[in-house]
Parts: C-alpha cells; sequence; structure tokens
C-alpha cells in the first residue's frame, strides 16, 4: 500500500481508483509519482482518466489537474497544457479552482490559458449554433 504521503496530492485519486486494489496497483503507484514529478506521458495518463487510471464512479479525478498544478507549478503546467492536444487541454484546464480569489494572482500562466480555453470554447458553441445556408435556422 502506498504512503499518502509519497503520493502527494494524488493520494485521494489513488484510493479512489479500483485499480489501486488489485494487480496494478504499484503500476498505478508508479505512474501517479511520475506524474508528480513532471513526465509528460504519465500526466497524459492521470489526466486522462481511462482504463486502469479510471476512478469508476468516483471523482477522484476531478483532483487531478489542481494536484499536478499545485505540485509542479504554474509554469511547467502551463507547459505542459499548451504542448497538449485538444482532448488533454480540455481535461487539463476544465476541472482547475479557477473562481478561487487568488487563482489568476497564483497561477497567471495557467490562468492565461484557461481564459483562452473558455473564449475558444464559446466560440464554437457559438460558432455551431448560427444558422448556414444548409440550415436556415430551421427548428427540428
Amino acid at each position: 500500500m502506498a504512503a499518502s504521503s509519497d503520493l502527494g496530492l494524488l493520494a485521494n485519486y489513488y484510493y479512489d481508483c479500483p485499480a489501486s486494489h488489485g494487480p496494478h496497483a504499484a503500476y498505478l503507484q508508479s505512474v501517479i509519482r511520475s506524474a508528480l514529478r513532471g513526465d509528460e506521458a504519465a500526466m497524459r495518463s492521470v489526466i486522462m482518466h481511462k482504463g486502469i487510471f479510471s476512478t469508476g464512479d468516483n471523482e477522484g479525478y476531478s483532483e487531478v489537474p489542481e494536484g499536478l498544478l499545485r505540485t509542479l507549478g504554474d509554469a511547467r503546467y502551463a507547459a505542459f497544457v499548451s504542448g497538449q492536444s485538444g482532448e488533454v487541454r480540455d481535461a487539463a484546464l476544465g476541472l482547475l479552482p479557477v473562481h478561487t480569489q487568488d487563482f489568476v494572482r497564483t497561477y497567471p500562466r495557467t490562468a492565461k490559458l484557461y481564459h483562452a480555453w473558455i473564449a475558444s470554447q464559446r466560440r464554437t458553441s457559438s460558432q455551431t449554433l448560427q444558422p448556414t445556408a444548409g440550415r436556415c435556422g430551421e427548428q427540428i
């Protein structure tokens, strides 16, 4: 069993993963520790919470982005997010505690990425709702 301190801010996430109670527990621990050290492949694995990294019905995965941000710091987390695909970027930014009072001041680079991401989500949403020549505002 991994000590909570060994897994830092992702200890709850580990214990929420069903794989933590099976033959993949040691591998799961290893990947979480690597993610906390900034290994990008490991970060993607835990952020995407699929396969053995899934928490099932528990919501421990929602702690992952903040745990990585707080552990790695603003510059490293923002650099990671900047280089990721849209799917990973969505997961890495979508669950951050951006509405806290100090978020922008404490994590300015990540906050800038978050605000750009939100703006792109709004543009994409409004663009898909715009009437087009083939769809002239008809309601189905």
